[in-house]
């Protein structure tokens, strides 16, 4: 169903004289904007009163609303029980879906529908046997979405950038000197760094920075997959089919509502991680976090004997190094000319994003010490898209090349300059 069909639906057919009643005064409209149903179809999307009504309700349903709003699509009933429970949660056993849901029902109206937070609507009857409760079906508006509260409490505000183990990343891109040298290689690696036809490679693909953060990503879920416990069964109906998001993806989302300055202690992803998981993978804020800084996707910071978490700056995950806090560095610091021409590339201070340019422009090949060696490739420089202010200046091709840019490649590419 679409969003403005239930709309229409709930406003004019689904809600009753008490519901009205009520989400006005959630709300707090006035007489007038509930005059008739078509007047209060009007104003139930408007910002009056939004923040308020969110304000009320209970942590778990401010993370489940989160959760909708990450879907981004409508659930059945099935989808409250992780906040209000069911029928057998509480001892009881449901043998119909009414009966195992009903009361998960009675609370979700009275705890969200009420509050004119949530949209419903009704599927059609098309004679398969499903009650009208089965056919229920709610969704978030993304009007709402701006009012929504932070999905985890417990923030703190704390000045610098944290710890980042930054050599995470650092060591897998200098692992292909090893990997040319015979003394490390594991082909079945679907992130083995490697060189093809003097290309740069994360396994079979073109080296670019989100290849990098996918390897790193994948470190995480498999030490996080070790600590978490198996996923739930799933309900006894294909109807009623669980809907939730992997620890991982759970906690990038909490961290990432954060402000710049503001860090959260591990066990503040406990409630919201159980309510977004439900149904799939669980683990702890502690599992998660720890993991997490383990492989370098999250920074940690240290204040009145606690620990806290957050998502890094993108200018450490870039690989300028944390005292320069910023995504691009002076190509000085780990470019010089080689004396055919070409470019040595320092592997150990190469920003990720400058060595994924230098990839989409040139041919590598492994020098002596932990560096690359460029060399300019015209056919690459012309599908180059990149928006970049100037172009390489090789020193002995110099003319050579900027004749075929200026031939293959309107755009202007990457810059790496020297003084030499």
């Amino acid at each position: 169903m679409d969003a403005p069909q239930m709309l229409s639906q709930m406003c004019r057919e689904l809600l009753s004289d008490a519901d009205v009643k009520a989400i006005c005064k959630s709300r707090g409209f006035s007489t007038a904007e509930a005059t008739t149903r078509a007047i209060f179809e009007n104003f139930f999307l408007s910002d009056i009163g939004v923040a308020a009504a969110l304000a009320m309700l209970s942590a778990q349903e401010v993370a489940a609303l989160h959760l909708l709003k990450v879907i981004a699509a409508e659930v059945a009933i099935p989808f409250f029980e992780r906040i209000y429970g069911n029928a057998e949660t509480r001892g009881l056993y449901g043998y119909t879906f009414n009966q195992r849901y009903g009361e998960t029902y009675k609370q979700m109206q009275a705890g969200l529908l009420r509050k004119g937070v949530l949209v419903i609507g009704q599927e059609p009857d098309l004679g398969d046997g499903r009650t009208k409760m089965e056919r229920w079906r709610c969704r978030f508006p993304k009007e709402f979405e701006k009012f929504l509260p932070s999905p985890a409490q417990g923030g703190k505000r704390l000045s610098g950038p944290g710890e980042l183990r930054e050599d995470v990343l650092r060591e897998k891109v200098l692992g292909i000197v090893e990997e040319q040298s015979g003394s490390r290689s594991d082909r079945n690696d679907p992130f083995r760094m490697n060189l093809a036809k003097g290309e740069l490679r994360i396994g079979g693909e073109r080296f670019s920075v989100q290849r990098l953060q996918e390897w790193q990503r994948s470190r995480w879920e498999d030490a996080l997959g070790s600590l978490a416990k198996a996923a739930r069964p799933a309900s006894h109906r294909a109807d009623a089919k669980p809907i939730y998001v992997s620890p991982i993806e759970a906690a990038t989302y909490v961290l990432g509502q954060l402000q710049p300055d503001e860090w959260l202690p591990a066990e503040a992803l406990d409630l919201p991680l159980a309510v977004f998981c439900f149904g799939g993978q669980t683990a702890n804020g502690q599992q998660v976090c720890a993991t997490g800084w383990e492989w370098g996707y999250l920074a940690r910071s240290h204040a009145a004997g606690q620990t806290f978490y957050r998502l890094p700056s993108p200018a450490l995950t870039a690989g300028a190094g944390a005292s320069e806090l910023q995504a691009t560095a002076e190509p000085a610091s780990y470019a010089q000319s080689a004396a055919d021409g070409g470019v040595i590339v320092s592997l150990k201070t190469v920003p990720y994003d400058a060595l994924e340019q230098i990839v989409r422009l040139a041919d590598l090949r492994v020098g002596s010490g932990p560096c690359l060696v460029a060399s300019p490739n015209l056919i690459k420089m012309g599908k180059a898209q990149t928006t970049t202010e100037t172009m390489f200046r090789w020193r002995k091709c110099d003319k050579v090349f900027r004749a075929g840019v200026s031939r293959a490649c309107a755009l202007p590419v990457f810059t790496v300059r020297w003084v030499g």
